[in-house]
């Protein structure tokens, strides 16, 4: 139809110009208008392929296989395969990115409460003594190193988000919603060069 292809002639303006998720708007809206234009399902997989978003890119690919012909099903299984194979990289490094977070967060916990009790232990001695009698060597110790352990605490803790924000943009890009780089090149006509 007239308004499909119009909004096709947008979405590879929106491609050629970098604008990818302007050229997915596109092509969603062609699709609306065009249900069974099969080559859509491709368009979509590429240009969600070209901002990072496996998941949909998976999706749109597998929806396209069915009605592709052999050589464009030579294609997408390359695709999928390569596209199946970098989820699984993100994945793991999603896996040790939580766990890196979850134990960093965990000894920070604990150094932070350490430090405070050791603090505590110091100055509550310091309470019980009468102002004349100073702060002995020993309960000194105790706020020093109570100090110490609760600043150690404190940087685990802010390292812990280090791992923490690699997860969140990990879960993105599996989930279909992070930018990423691609492999995808305009070829200047009606399709999409790969770089193998």
């Amino acid at each position: 139809p007239p308004k499909a292809r119009k909004h096709v002639v947008k979405g590879i303006q929106q491609f050629e110009g970098n604008a990818f998720s302007n050229a997915e708007e596109e092509f969603r809206r062609a699709a609306f208008f065009a249900p069974k234009w099969r080559s859509l399902h491709f368009n979509l997989g590429v240009v969600a392929e070209a901002q990072g978003k496996l998941g949909t890119a998976l999706s749109e690919y597998q929806a396209f296989k069915p009605y592709a012909s052999p050589d464009e099903a030579m294609v997408v299984d390359q695709r999928i395969y390569e596209l199946n194979d970098r989820r699984k990289r993100i994945a793991s490094g999603y896996k040790r990115q939580i766990a890196a977070s979850a134990i960093a967060m965990t000894l920070g916990v604990g150094m932070l409460g350490g430090g405070a009790a050791l603090m505590g232990i110091g100055l509550k001695a310091k309470s019980d003594a009468t102002t004349e009698t100073p702060l002995s060597e020993q309960h000194k110790k105790f706020v020093t190193y109570g100090g110490i352990l609760a600043v150690f605490g404190l940087m685990a803790i802010v390292y812990s988000f280090i791992p923490l924000t690699k997860s969140i943009k990990s879960k993105r890009q599996l989930d279909g919603l992070a930018l990423g780089p691609t492999r995808l090149h305009w070829d200047g006509g009606a399709g999409v060069r790969l770089r193998f």
